[in-house]
């Protein structure tokens, strides 16, 4: 009979495949989804961490006799896991939600219908939930773009019907300095042709 035990993922192997040290913080260990462990005598608060927030990933690993850890499942991005595994449930379920009334084109109002939050994934979202994750999100996205853009850009605006389909399109154009020349960042399928300046 097999032992049961073979495949199970012991203390270090858990830790070493989900958390990777600090080096400006020495005991301190990292998760993949980037909440801070610190190292004790055993592995316990690695393994409960683990347990509590990506159960899902976990069951998706196995240890071979080397103490090696592999995947076991057809989730896995090679032998990387999906990166959303590695997000708290909360902020999946959040995800789905908005990604469900947004992609969906739904007024943010079906949130507060008793029927539609019967077969929501995340029971207490409602309108109010809705808008603050969304405000957090725009908040995240602008930081983001600001990262990226130089201080002076010039925003295209583009707008395209297909048959009844309707598309709008915003490009913004920035010079760099090593090249004299616009470069295009974009996101969609459409593509910005530049000229040289």
């Amino acid at each position: 009979m097999a032992d049961p035990n073979r495949d199970r993922l012991g203390g270090k192997a858990i830790r070493d495949y989900f958390f990777r040290p600090v080096p400006a913080k020495p005991g301190i260990w990292v998760c993949k989804c980037n909440t801070e462990r610190k190292e004790g005598r055993g592995y316990t608060n690695f393994v409960s961490h683990v347990q509590a927030q990506h159960p899902e990933a976990l069951h998706l690993l196995q240890c071979d006799d080397d103490g090696r850890v592999s995947t076991r499942s057809s989730t896995v991005l090679g032998d990387n896991l999906a990166p959303s595994l590695f997000h708290s449930s909360k902020a999946v379920k959040t995800h789905a939600s908005i990604d469900l009334v947004v992609s969906g084109l739904l007024p943010f109002s079906v949130l507060n219908n008793a029927l539609f939050k019967e077969y929501l994934v995340y029971a207490s979202f409602n309108t109010l939930t809705c808008l603050k994750y969304i405000r957090k999100l725009t908040k995240f996205v602008e930081e983001k773009i600001s990262q990226i853009f130089p201080e002076r850009f010039a925003l295209i605006v583009d707008g395209w019907t297909a048959s009844s389909t309707h598309y709008f399109g915003v490009f913004a154009s920035f010079l760099q300095k090593k090249q004299e020349n616009m470069k295009p960042y974009y996101w969609g399928s459409a593509r910005l042709k530049t000229k040289q300046i």
